[in-house]
């Protein structure tokens, strides 16, 4: 994935407090990345009442809107922020901010994060413009210390993987695998017993263990540490993410079709609405 080298980090507020979040770590990002950092709000879907009522009815928010976001800007002074408002939907109207190089939303709880991924604004940008998205959860007082890049050995996950080690953050990063050995009730069922299922299991690791190898290998990154653990793979992020202290969390997925299909691949949007850090969605790209 190819971005100029000027090109801005956005964060899209609502003036919330997950929204100041969320601009606190895209600064922190601009300033360790080197990038210019971009403030921007847009308004929101209009609901079935807003559109029948006529025109003069609706009040007009413009205003307010500058005067946030010009002390949203402020709060950040000396570091300086380009502030835009925007006339459409953020979706709507990524095309008018050229090719950032990622956006930055807020995604204050759990719940907060379910509703991005199950179809709003996070998930319209991902579909129509193939821009990562970072949701910022936790408070920006600390660099990334922990990362870990989710990976079926796919080429969306390398894409994505590619695109956060790019970013070049000086945090340990991990490459988590997750090993679902679908097969173990059919084989008990046949009549396998405990050496045989063994034996398959053994097969499926050390087949894992080489995609893993020819993975990193691809990505070039010699410091990232290789985990493989069996179980679901929603179950087995959430439980790594706890144990590892990890605070972001890497995803790659694949395109149109995958986000049709429910956006994060393998990884279920339950698992990643249960998260406690960070997340990094990477839409591939041909």
């Amino acid at each position: 994935m190819s971005t100029p080298r000027d090109a801005p980090i956005v964060a899209a507020s609502d003036f919330s407090p997950s929204a100041g979040r969320a601009l606190d770590r895209a600064a922190a990002l601009a300033q360790v990345l080197a990038r210019p950092l971009r403030l921007v709000h847009a308004p929101m879907r209009a609901g079935w009442l807003q559109q029948l009522a006529p025109p003069s009815v609706l009040p007009e928010p413009r205003a307010a809107a500058v005067a946030a976001l010009a002390a949203e800007a402020a709060r950040l002074a000396p570091f300086e922020v380009d502030t835009m408002l925007l006339e459409q939907p953020l979706d709507l109207a990524l095309d008018a901010l050229g090719q950032p190089l990622l956006l930055v939303l807020g995604g204050a709880e759990p719940v907060g994060l379910r509703r991005l991924l199950l179809g709003s604004t996070a998930e319209r940008v991902l579909q129509q413009h193939r821009l990562p998205v970072l949701l910022a959860r936790q408070p920006a007082d600390q660099p990334y210390r922990g990362i870990c890049v989710c990976t079926d050995f796919s080429e969306p996950a390398l894409q994505g993987a590619r695109f956060a080690l790019g970013l070049g953050l000086d945090a340990e990063t991990v490459m988590l695998h997750a090993l679902e050995l679908h097969w173990n009730s059919t084989l008990s069922y046949a009549g396998v017993g405990p050496d045989g299922m063994e034996h398959y299991r053994k097969m499926a690791r050390d087949e894992a263990l080489h995609s893993m190898q020819a993975f990193a290998a691809a990505l070039d990154a010699p410091d990232a540490v290789p985990a493989i653990r069996e179980g679901h793979a929603a179950q087995v992020l959430e439980d790594f993410v706890a144990e590892a202290a990890v605070d972001l969390v890497v995803l790659g997925v694949s395109g149109r079709s995958a986000l049709e299909r429910g956006l994060l691949g393998s990884f279920s949007r339950q698992a990643a609405a249960q998260l406690s850090c960070d997340l990094l969605i990477v839409p591939a790209v041909a």
